[in-house]
């Protein structure tokens, strides 16, 4: 038990620690977006499908010695290919620069053969361990449950998973934890090959591992009930994978906001499988409705709103869901003998989950839809078990109980709607599709009704009503069933109704990101829209959206159209370092570096003779500010000599000859998805060699709701022995409030401003180190431009305008 117990634990904790290690490792490569660990999660959960199926496949080989020789080696394998990598690599799992992305336009294919050169054998081999020993486990113990292995295994997955961000992140450099986790995978290795000869050993008696199950067992599950394993993990891993991109979207993305939701993921895990006691079916089942809710308000107005309560109503409400749906899988759990085709069915609905995030959202949908998408399918997927099961709280609990979800979702339109409630009660139903919807699911709840009322009509259409040979006690009967049938009959109406309801709010909203914009892409980087509407000065401007985070505006009077906007003002400290700069004063031409184009603003400063070069690495950007159909004309009407490089600034910045620049803008900040590899030692190394020695100038725009981001600069410029000058334009009288940080070797070169910290206490940020915690802003988010929302346009002639 001992053997089983260490190789499993073992098995599980570094199957996630290295998710955590090499996550950390490529984001930087990848521009440090949310999409890089969704893709992350795309394949460690494709590898865990592949090492299941692995296992299933190997459980049902008839010898017992194949079994055994099979999987010696592979774990003799995957040692010596570690071992081969760390030669070629100088290190174990970390790949060298020859891996580097080249500026692809969706890097998804890249991530996914980079991990799977780094860590897809390894990875394998250690998702098909618990399974796999599950399997042995229960021919060598016959009257104990294998589900215990599995809470183990899950157990190991939390402590591999809440030990990184607290102790391995912040204490131990990125090569040595490869290195550690090197050394913990030979251990593994070799426990996994002494598992394998005792388990040969002790079921030497059997006659083949495949027939050693009674004839008496259960027979083979049925197609239903394999769609709803499938089903409900996937439900699970999409709302799982939906959160956590939209936590990482809006706040930051850092190992934390992984492991949290992953971890509550994990937990509910545990608690399931580990004894119906912790499954409390109708509490949850009513905890599940509020969550729902909750996630979809938060959703709506949550931007802009204190960071803790966010992620705390984003955990709570995803550990309810995964609770549910985690709680009903074990409820349709099969005997031992299909225990490997259970495991293999639930990895591939976690798997399908990943591809619909990962892969298919971004391809097929213009805004984040998909956590409205799985929070709506895990209501109809949940009502769908409950209606199948006849013990369940659909027809034999509480009215109240059963009525409450449409109140809560009646609730939820009030809420979502108070200010303007008729409104938008009218625009629901504006449209043939939203007519078609409207329509489409009435009809399923009807037809769902139709069919569980002629179901039970069918029961009690067999017992005599009326009649002399009705008895007392059949009459009695039949007047339960008619009451039942009516209970369960209105149960399962009001639940079709909250599904309508939810449904329709979830609807409204992704109609009205479509009809309020110009124009929508969304690609692996993140969404961008554009938006029209009329400012402060009852003039019309242009809005370009990151999500939710403004990142340039242009004015459409052609008088006022090359007006720096918005962050840039002459105001802001950008503005005030360009037009201050001694070589601006001297009449000579700039040469300004830029990372991150945004609508392309800096470039209405740009005057004949001076060469201004941007770094940008979505190229949706690029297409919407300087392409030849772009609807932002600063690159374009600029006076400078504008250069547009595509791909991540500093990995760009590091194949360049050195720039010299007189200014070198690092405007990369703002959103919430923060690139941190454009905060550290190195980057700060790499931006200094670009810069005039003498002159040169960097600039960091550090707006941010959620980080204070000025201690980490300010333990940078003292390294460095930078001059520091900070520009916040937060309390000042301004429309656009900015916060920009100027650092020279030279203090003169800066303009006038606030002096950076006189004392920093704080660690100095590198690639190995870096840890966002300490930089959130926990409590009070800081206001940032574009929260307030403005009159959007969208009239059909508006339209047509700014197509030409």
């Amino acid at each position: 038990m001992w053997l089983y117990g260490i190789t499993t634990f073992l098995s599980a904790f570094l199957l996630f620690k290295v998710q955590m290690l090499l996550g950390k490792f490529i984001l930087p490569w990848y521009g440090g977006v949310p999409a890089v660990w969704t893709t992350c999660m795309l394949f460690f959960q494709s590898a865990l499908l592949f090492g299941y199926g692995y296992a299933h496949w190997l459980a049902t080989r008839p010898r017992l010695a194949l079994q055994r020789n099979t999987h010696i080696v592979l774990v003799v394998i995957s040692l010596a290919t570690l071992i081969a990598l760390a030669l070629v690599w100088r290190w174990p799992l970390l790949p060298d620069n020859t891996w580097r992305p080249q500026g692809e336009a969706s890097p998804i294919g890249h991530i996914l053969l980079l991990l799977g050169a780094a860590i897809g054998i390894q990875f394998v081999t250690l998702s098909a361990t618990a399974p796999l020993l599950q399997r042995w486990f229960s021919l060598t113990r016959r009257g104990q449950s294998p589900y215990r292995l599995y809470v183990l295994s899950n157990v190991g997955s939390l402590v591999g998973l809440l030990s990184y961000p607290f102790v391995v992140e912040v204490f131990v450099p990125l090569k040595l934890q490869a290195a550690l986790w090197a050394v913990g995978y030979a251990v593994f290795g070799a426990g996994m090959i002494v598992a394998a000869i005792v388990v040969a050993r002790k079921v030497s008696v059997v006659r083949d591992a495949a027939g050693a199950a009674p004839q008496t067992s259960e027979p083979r599950p049925k197609l239903t009930r394999l769609l709803l394993w499938f089903g409900l993990a996937a439900c699970a891993s999409s709302v799982l994978l939906a959160i956590t991109n939209q936590i990482s979207q809006e706040i930051a993305v850092i190992p934390f906001l992984w492991v949290l939701p992953l971890a509550l993921y994990l937990l509910s895990f545990v608690l399931c499988f580990g004894g119906a006691r912790w499954y409390l079916r109708n509490v949850y089942l009513v905890l599940l409705v509020p969550a729902i809710v909750l996630v979809t308000l938060t959703m709506q107005h949550g931007i802009g709103g204190p960071f803790a309560p966010q992620v705390l109503l984003y955990g709570a409400a995803l550990f309810v869901i995964c609770m549910v749906c985690h709680g009903e899988l074990v409820r349709l759990r099969p005997s031992r003998r299909h225990l490997t085709a259970f495991y293999l069915t639930i990895s591939a609905g976690g798997a399908a989950g990943g591809v619909f995030v990962g892969i298919l959202a971004p391809l097929y949908f213009s805004d984040y839809w998909e956590l409205s998408i799985a929070l709506v399918s895990t209501a109809a997927l949940v009502a769908v078990v409950l209606w199948r099961d006849h013990d369940s709280p659909l027809h034999r609990g509480s009215p109240a109980a059963a009525y409450m979800p449409l109140v809560a979702s009646a609730l939820l339109i009030v809420l979502v709607y108070a200010e303007h409630i008729g409104s938008a009660a009218v625009s629901l139903f504006q449209s043939p599709l939203q007519w078609t919807y409207v329509a489409g699911v009435a009809g399923l709840s009807v037809l769902f009704l139709y069919l569980l009322i002629r179901r039970r009509a069918a029961v009690i259409a067999q017992i005599p009503f009326g009649g002399p040979g009705l008895t007392t006690k059949t009459g009695l009967a039949a007047r339960w069933g008619t009451r039942r049938l009516a209970g369960s009959a209105w149960r399962f109406a009001a639940m079709a109704g909250a599904l309508v309801l939810v449904g329709l709010v979830h609807f409204n909203f992704a109609r009205d990101s479509v009809v309020s914009a110009v124009a929508m892409s969304r690609n692996f980087f993140g969404v961008l829209r554009i938006s029209a509407g009329v400012e402060a000065n009852e003039e019309i401007a242009l809005r370009l959206w990151h999500g939710r985070t403004l990142h340039g505006l242009q004015y459409l009077v052609h008088e006022r159209s090359m007006k720096p906007t918005a962050y840039y003002t002459p105001e802001s400290g950008i503005g005030r370092a360009l037009q201050g700069h001694a070589r601006r004063r001297e009449g000579k031409p700039l040469r300004v570096g830029v990372v991150g184009l945004g609508a392309g603003t800096l470039a209405a400063y740009g005057k004949p003779g001076d060469r201004f070069r941007f770094y940008e690495i979505n190229p949706d950007v690029v297409g919407m500010a300087a392409g030849p159909h772009a609807l932002f004309t600063f690159v374009k009407h600029s006076g400078a000599d504008v250069e547009i490089v595509l791909g991540d600034g500093r990995v760009s910045l590091e194949r360049d000859t050195p720039q010299r620049f007189d200014m070198l803008a690092v405007d990369a900040f703002s959103s919430g998805s923060i690139p941190v590899h454009l905060l550290t030692k190195e980057a700060f190394e790499l931006y200094l060699t670009h810069l005039e020695p003498r002159a040169g100038v960097l600039a960091l725009h550090v707006s941010n709701r959620y980080l204070d981001l000025t201690p980490v600069v300010a333990a940078l410029a003292q390294h460095f022995r930078l001059a520091l000058v900070v520009i916040d334009g937060s309390d000042a009288q301004s429309e656009w409030p900015s916060e920009w940080l100027l650092l020279a070797r030279n203090a003169g070169t800066l303009p006038p401003g606030a002096p950076g910290p006189a004392s920093v206490h704080r660690a100095l940020w590198t690639d190995d180190h870096s840890n966002l915690l300490h930089a959130l802003r926990w409590t009070r988010p800081r206001e940032m431009a574009g929260d307030h929302s403005m009159d959007l346009l969208a009239s059909d002639a508006l339209l047509l305008d700014f197509t030409r």
